[in-house]
């Protein structure tokens, strides 16, 4: 009994670690939890970094896409069934009740960034190996900066929905106007999504959301158009879905490129409090975008390449008033 206890309580702070792991917003070190060959690993050692760093694959929201078979490669994300059945909160929080796991974790927190602060003062030089976190996978050494959102001018302009994927299957009636502008913000580049027919905007507008590359590339997929299913789509394994419906999806990406991704932070996209998933991918006029459970998908028509922000921020209702820059 004494043994099941201590188990039970050491994998009770393990499921709490494992959630700072996800949220902390700066360390001297840092680990994905599992040895699987991402950039970032070379942080999980105390050293000297000189760069920033990304994966240096697809993400998908929270997640890591390493290609393989399965979407997810790393540690659990601890938000994914919390305000589900309690059964489930128990198993992934290690036996603690929803509210005392979130408790213990914004304890962690604090410790470890009090820690750091102690550190910082009795000795300065510790900044050298201070980490600072952007969006959920980049990593940034103090006294750097990323150029993560500094896109190719390729991208700036104006575009216009024109086919939308459900559950990768194309919506039968025709999407609304939907308009999507790309700018310069200073340093930093943006996209503005707005519906101006619409009565009261869809949830999927949004205003100044921060684009930043993910450093992840598409993968090349399978050459046999009559198969079923494959391990070789342009985001890598899908379950369960017909490889020619997903070729569809994906049809304005030339099957011999591989495409950067963009990914789209702000409330409305991927958001440090949620798994949502929003990122572009970009072929030459036509733009991608990936959203929701990474189950939506839009097709964007370039219609000018005028680079101007967008005025009618008021449009797009319960978003931000002005652009937004991930918190951290």
């Amino acid at each position: 009994m004494w043994t099941l206890k201590k188990n039970m309580e050491a994998d009770r702070r393990g499921r709490v670690i494992e959630a700072a792991l996800q949220e902390v917003e700066r360390a001297f070190t840092y680990s994905s939890g599992r040895d699987a060959g991402w950039q970032t690993d070379g942080f999980a050692k105390l050293s000297l970094n000189r760069k920033p760093l990304t994966p240096g694959c697809l993400t998908w929201g929270k997640r890591l896409h390493g290609g393989g078979n399965s979407l997810y490669t790393g540690i659990y994300y601890w938000r994914r069934d919390l305000g589900r059945d309690i059964k489930r909160v128990e198993q992934h929080v290690g036996g603690k009740q929803e509210l005392e796991f979130i408790k213990l974790l914004r304890e962690t927190l604090i410790s470890a960034n009090d820690n750091i602060n102690r550190y910082l003062k009795q000795d300065p030089r510790w900044s050298v190996f201070l980490l600072n976190r952007i969006g959920h996978h980049e990593w940034v050494p103090e006294g750097m900066t990323s150029d993560t959102d500094k896109l190719r001018p390729e991208w700036l302009g104006q575009w216009k929905l024109e086919t939308e994927f459900l559950d990768w299957m194309p919506l039968s009636v025709q999407p609304e106007a939907t308009y999507a502008t790309i700018y310069k913000d200073g340093g930093a580049t943006r996209i503005t999504f707005q519906t101006p027919t619409a009565p009261t905007a869809p949830s999927h507008d949004a205003v100044g959301c921060q684009l930043r590359y993910s450093g992840g590339l598409t993968y090349l997929p399978g050459k046999d158009l009559e198969s079923a299913t494959s391990t070789k789509t342009v985001l890598g394994y899908l379950r369960t879905y017909s490889l020619p419906t997903i070729r569809e999806v994906f049809k304005p990406l030339k099957p011999s490129n591989r495409y950067k991704q963009v990914l789209v932070q702000c409330p409305e996209g991927e958001w440090f409090d949620s798994l949502r998933v929003r990122f572009l991918l970009l072929a030459g006029d036509s733009m991608i975008e990936v959203m929701g459970s990474g189950k939506t998908v839009r097709h964007f028509r370039r219609v000018s390449s005028s680079a101007s922000a967008p005025i009618d921020y008021a449009r797009s209702a319960g978003s931000s008033a002005k652009p937004v820059t991930y918190p951290r």
